[in-house]
């Protein structure tokens, strides 16, 4: 009986840390689909503007999170502490700025209802008809 249960709660943890992943934007963003490279792009500092040529305000997620790593891991190929290491050398030769980074997820979705060109990542499908969906990272993806 202790092995279901042990077996069991394993399972829900691994579909828990499993979930999609929702890049989204502001629902009147002329984005309607962005490329994995396009969000490796904008992710890794590289460029900072959207496939539309507009400046994109994009926002990142707690710096520990399994969230981040799930999705740094998908569009770049990194793990978290290369690309914590990435970004160390751009902001040190005055390259870049950090993205910001946003921990209350509330307050992530009200940046993105009210900035047109804003781009960040969700744990599960937006409930807002605010925002709107233009990547998704799948289950183990």
């Amino acid at each position: 009986m202790m092995r279901v249960l042990v077996f069991l709660l394993l399972l829900a943890i691994n579909n828990v840390s499993g979930a999609d992943i929702y890049v989204v934007a502001n629902a009147k963003s002329p984005i309607e689909q962005i490329s994995r490279e396009a969000l490796r792009d904008l992710y890794l500092g590289r460029t900072k503007a959207l496939p539309n040529g507009e400046f994109a305000s994009v926002y990142d997620r707690e710096e520990s999170s399994d969230l981040r790593a799930r999705f740094y891991r998908h569009v770049t190929g990194m793990e978290l502490r290369q690309v914590d290491a990435f970004w160390a050398r751009l902001v040190f030769a005055g390259r870049m700025l950090p993205l910001e980074e946003v921990t209350d997820q509330q307050r992530l979705v009200s940046l993105i209802k009210s900035d047109v060109n804003a781009i960040s990542y969700l744990e599960a499908a937006p409930e807002s008809s605010e925002l709107k969906v233009i990547y998704r990272v799948p289950d183990g993806g």
